[in-house]
């Protein structure tokens, strides 16, 4: 049976990386973004509504995964930690070196593997949760963190 996946923000960074790896798998992919590649997403996340969205993510997983479930059809999410894309190098970017070394080793810090992920990896992971030997896994929200959920609070937000 050939493989579909929809793959969210799939213009750039992690969700071109998923995109990529399922394709070379043979999967047929379904790309989505909110913003046309060419333009970097901009502005301050708000935490109440970062928070609120992560919370309706897992809800909206479970919920599909009980409502498709009896079709054969399995519905995971991912949750990310923090991943080296083009918006993490732009930020870097903008900040002078000491600041930039600063906010690396704060990044670094907040993950128990002591560094912040990679698209590749991510990818890696996606494409494991698709894979036939995850077919009796649906419903789960699934971290690829290096360790962050486990971790607790971001000191900034305790």
């Amino acid at each position: 049976m050939r493989r579909s996946s929809v793959v969210t923000g799939g213009a750039r960074g992690i969700g071109r990386a998923v995109a990529a790896r399922l394709l070379r798998d043979g999967a047929t992919v379904v790309v989505l973004d909110r913003d046309p590649p060419e333009q970097p997403a901009d502005g301050p996340v708000s935490v109440t509504g970062d928070t609120a969205a992560k919370a309706a993510v897992g809800g909206l997983t479970r919920a599909l995964a009980v409502d498709a479930g009896p079709s054969g059809i399995r519905v995971d999410a991912v949750a990310l930690g923090s991943v080296d894309t083009a918006r993490h190098r732009t930020l870097l970017a903008g900040q002078d070196p000491e600041q930039a070394a600063r906010t690396e080793a704060q990044m670094a810090a907040l993950h128990p593997l002591g560094r912040v992920g990679t698209p590749e990896e991510v990818a890696e992971a996606v494409t494991s949760l698709l894979s036939d030997a995850a077919a009796f896994v649906t419903g789960v929200v699934l971290p690829v963190d290096g360790g962050r959920a486990v971790r607790g609070a971001d000191p900034g937000e305790a």
